[in-house]
């Protein structure tokens, strides 16, 4: 049996966490030996209990200093917590004697060490698109050499093309169809929009506030359910703007939701709303295959979900066309309910089994 050894940079929920949860069950079933190394203390202990009941071992790594995830693009600080995260990925590399190994995310600083790169297949998915990865190349030019570099989409691959001027496989993330059911009607007086993600500056999530103030002032009902937490001051940051906006009975802060609650959410909800740039968006994925019809800004991936007009619309990061998009889908249910299926067939094509086929070719080859 081969031996698979998983390196991430956190295990606090978002798209790596359910990707990560999605390969565990595959390459399980597949006869792999499977560890998970997670490089920092950023993790939720439920999703940890939730790894070793699948028989998972989890070694999470503690550092004398911890670093966050924002200290990345500075060179400095990214070169003090590789010294001390390589010694100790070494010694779980002696111990585990994986076959292979693939980090994930900021992860690949662990591939700046050349104790045993050369002698095990070394794989790298990169889930987003920001400053680390640059960094690390320019720190360590040949960090992705004898690596295999697999982005989640083809603007992703692109992106790191240009940064650091190596050619990704693409492997697009696959999500577990049969946990989502199609939205098959919109009982509510009162639409229902809905933003599944982190609470951070990245995401955009005030973007999102000023939509809700246009749509208010032009007399449209609606509620538009946040799900999603973030450092508490950022988040208190935010439910006070939406307090001094005067929409604190349309804007409602859910909190963590568990990734097992999330279908049942998008159920009761009737318009996806998403303001950010991502490699992929799993959670527009997720709203897709619940026959929710997504109103997303036209940058990053979503533009490959996206046929804007006909599953989604695809709008420019203005406040004033985005609240278009969405009084569209709005004042016209037929609009919606045929948007929403179209969506859930495009979002039927993204599977796990493609997924998990896809990395053992690569992980065989």
């Amino acid at each position: 049996m081969k031996r698979l050894l998983y390196i991430v940079p956190e295990l606090l929920g978002g798209g790596i966490t359910v990707h990560l949860f999605e390969m565990i069950r595959g390459m399980t079933s597949k006869g792999y030996i499977v560890h998970i190394v997670c490089i920092t203390e950023q993790y939720w202990p439920n999703y940890v209990k939730k790894i070793i009941k699948m028989g998972i071992k989890v070694t999470i790594i503690k550092m004398s200093k911890n670093i966050d995830v924002k200290d990345l693009v500075n060179v400095e600080a990214l070169k003090q917590f590789v010294d001390e995260v390589i010694i100790k990925i070494n010694d779980l590399v002696d111990e585990f004697k994986p076959d292979i190994i693939h980090a994930h995310g900021y992860a690949i600083i662990c591939f700046s060490s050349s104790q045993w790169k050369n002698s095990r297949k070394c794989f790298y998915t990169i889930h987003s698109m920001h400053d680390s990865i640059i960094n690390a190349a320019k720190i360590w030019p040949d960090i992705a050499e004898n690596t295999v570099l697999i982005a989640v989409s083809e603007i992703c691959a692109s992106y790191i093309e240009k940064a650091i001027n190596k050619n990704p496989v693409v492997i697009y993330n696959g999500i577990n169809s049969s946990r989502f059911k199609a939205r098959e009607h919109y009982a509510s007086d009162i639409v229902k929009l809905v933003n599944v993600t982190r609470l951070s500056i990245d995401k955009n999530n005030a973007f999102l506030f000023e939509v809700g103030r246009i749509l208010k002032e032009q007399g449209i009902r609606f509620q538009m359910l946040l799900a999603g937490r973030g450092e508490v001051s950022y988040e208190n940051k935010l439910k006070q703007r939406v307090i001094e906006m005067g929409l604190e009975d349309e804007i409602l802060f859910l909190g963590h939701v568990d990734e097992d609650d999330v279908p049942d959410l998008l159920q009761k909800c009737d318009i996806f709303v998403h303001p950010s740039v991502e490699a992929f968006g799993m959670a527009v994925v997720e709203a897709m295959l619940s026959g929710l019809p997504v109103v997303s800004i036209n940058k990053g991936a979503a533009c490959e979900l996206i046929n804007s007009g006909w599953n989604g619309f695809l709008v420019e990061e203005d406040a004033h066309t985005f609240a278009n998009g969405v009084k569209k889908l709005i004042n016209d249910p037929e609009k919606r309910t045929a948007i929403g299926t179209r969506a859930r067939r495009k979002g039927l094509l993204f599977s796990i089994e493609a997924m998990i086929d896809r990395y053992l070719q690569l992980y065989n080859n």
